[in-house]
C-alpha cells in the first residue's frame, strides 16, 4: 500500500504543483513528464518557492531530484523548509549552459529520477540545444523543469518560441505577514503555453517555511 500522497504525485503524464487551484487551471496535464516546462519570474516573485513545491511533490514517489545550478544561488536550507528532500536531491554546477544541457540529457536515461531542474538564472537560452534535449525527453518518465529569472525593473515578457510544452509566469502580489513579520508572498501564476489553462491564473500563498505551503485562492 502507499499513501494518497504518493499516488497523486507520480499520476500518470504528470504530477501535482501541491496546489489544488494551479492543479485545476493545469489539467489533467498537470507538470507533464515527457514535457518541458519553464517558469519565469523577477527577484522575489515566488518562482523558487513553487519550483521548491513541484521538486516535493516528484520526491513523493521515492525518486531523485536533479538540480542543475548555473545561477549559482541554491541554497540547501530555503530548499529544505520549502519541502524538498535533500537526501534524494543531487546538485551540480556546471560552468556553462551547453555543459549543463548536455548533463540533462544524460541524465534523462535513468529512471531513479523524477525531476530535473534546470536553473539558468538571466542566461540567455541556447535554442537549439533546448529543442535537442527535448527530443529525449519524449519517452522519459520525468518532469524537466527549467527556471529563468526575470530582470528587475523590466517589463519584457518571455519570447514565445520554445520548445517547452508548458510556461507559467510567476508574479508577486503581495507579502504575507505575521505578527509583523514576512512569512511568505502571494503570487499570481498565469499559463503563458500549455494544453490547457492558456490565459488562466491561480494565486499562491507561497511560506518561506514551507509547512503552510499548499494555501491557494
Amino acid at each position: 500500500m502507499r499513501p494518497l500522497t504518493e499516488l497523486r504525485a507520480a499520476r500518470p503524464g504528470g504530477i501535482s504543483t501541491g496546489f489544488p487551484h494551479l492543479d485545476a487551471v493545469l489539467a489533467p496535464g498537470l507538470i507533464p513528464v515527457g514535457v518541458m516546462t519553464e517558469l519565469f519570474g523577477r527577484p522575489t516573485s515566488g518562482m523558487t518557492s513553487l519550483a521548491y513545491r513541484i521538486i516535493q511533490q516528484a520526491q513523493a514517489s521515492n525518486r531523485y531530484a536533479i538540480y542543475i545550478d548555473l545561477d549559482g544561488t541554491f541554497a540547501p536550507e530555503p530548499a529544505a523548509r520549502g519541502g524538498v528532500a535533500l537526501d534524494r536531491l543531487i546538485l551540480a554546477h556546471p560552468e556553462h549552459e551547453p555543459r549543463a544541457l548536455d548533463l540533462a540529457r544524460d541524465l534523462l536515461a535513468s529512471a531513479q529520477i523524477g525531476i530535473i531542474v534546470l536553473d539558468v538564472g538571466q542566461l540567455p537560452a541556447d535554442a537549439d540545444r533546448l529543442y535537442r534535449l527535448t527530443s529525449f525527453l519524449l519517452h522519459a518518465q520525468c518532469v524537466l523543469l527549467r527556471l529563468e529569472l526575470l530582470p528587475t525593473g523590466s517589463s519584457a515578457l518571455p519570447i514565445a518560441s520554445s520548445p517547452a510544452g508548458l510556461r507559467l509566469l510567476v508574479k508577486r502580489a503581495d507579502w504575507l505577514y505575521r505578527f509583523g513579520d514576512v512569512v511568505g508572498c502571494r503570487s499570481s501564476v498565469s499559463v503563458l503555453k500549455g494544453r490547457h489553462g492558456m490565459g488562466h491564473s491561480a494565486l499562491l500563498d507561497l511560506y518561506f517555511e514551507g509547512q503552510e505551503a499548499g494555501a491557494d485562492r
